[in-house]
């Protein structure tokens, strides 16, 4: 990738958001290309076939690439009944997150392949044969501290109960954990989570099993290929690009073999590494 690559990333709302036209969308760009070289363009996601097809078109006849911003594991819920929420270690669905206007911020369980087949059926609902160049995905992950405590004691449904019981994950003893978190007991009120250390990337905890719980969270996301293979299947065709978020959950000291392993499964590539990315709302 060109280090002097420009990038423009485009908010056009939430799913159901059609305040945004292709008109003011192309008369920003028209002001940016006036004056800035841009190679990329990513926009989304509201479902507004008349807005992206003028832009890809617009960006087409400029030789821009363009690129659809989907979330893959919040905002669904706002198009799909059959989803399943994130939970946490008291057997409650995570809170949303009111980020902006359309935007509710809402996780889904990334280890629930309904989730995953409920994201692939909006883009074919909504979004293909709109001439995208390739898609960016955004949200690959579960909640953070945004979403409260719960989107960090994440996710406890059956499927995720049984992958920790399967790679020696003591649950009882996590979940007791997370209750000392809460009640700013066993020593957690003066340390975020029991972190004891840091050093290049790497984390030390005080107790065990939160390594061994954001590992396998971290090693979940990591196996969603066949999220890949879909959109880049035939009838797609499709370059896949994600952005990765490391929250302190996530472990830093194994993102960068993530972020590789990422590039080798999927095919993908940070977009907005060694670039400038501009950002509109």
């Amino acid at each position: 990738m060109n280090k002097e690559e420009i990038i423009v990333q485009i908010s056009t709302g939430g799913y159901l958001e059609h305040k945004v036209t292709h008109e003011a969308v192309c008369g920003k760009l028209m002001q940016l290309l006036g004056t800035i070289a841009v190679s990329k363009v990513i926009i989304g996601w509201s479902c507004s076939r008349e807005l992206y097809e003028h832009v890809t078109g617009f960006l087409r006849q400029r030789g821009i690439e363009c690129y659809l911003w989907l979330p893959v594991f919040s905002e669904t819920g706002v198009l799909k009944a059959d989803t399943g929420k994130l939970v946490d270690d008291t057997g409650t669905e995570a809170e949303s997150y009111c980020l902006t206007e359309g935007e509710n911020f809402e996780f889904y369980c990334p280890d629930q392949q309904r989730n995953i087949t409920s994201f692939l059926q909006i883009y074919e609902e909504h979004f293909d044969g709109l001439g995208f160049d390739g898609v960016f995905l955004d949200k690959i992950r579960y909640g953070s501290f945004s979403n409260g405590l719960g989107g960090v004691f994440s996710c406890f449904c059956p499927a995720c109960m049984k992958r920790y019981q399967e790679c020696g994950i003591d649950v009882d003893e996590l979940k007791h954990q997370m209750g000392l978190v809460r009640d700013g007991a066993g020593g957690y009120g003066e340390q975020v989570l029991g972190i004891t250390a840091y050093d290049k990337g790497n984390y030390t905890f005080a107790h065990p099993v939160w390594e061994k719980f954001y590992r396998k969270k971290a090693e979940v996301v990591l196996a969603l290929t066949a999220l890949r293979r879909s959109l880049n299947a035939a009838e797609y065709a499709l370059k896949c690009f994600i952005e990765v978020l490391v929250s302190i959950g996530s472990l830093q000291h194994i993102t960068k073999k993530l972020t590789r392993q990422y590039k080798e499964a999927f095919g993908l590539h940070h977009i907005l590494t060694g670039s400038l990315c501009i950002f509109v709302r």
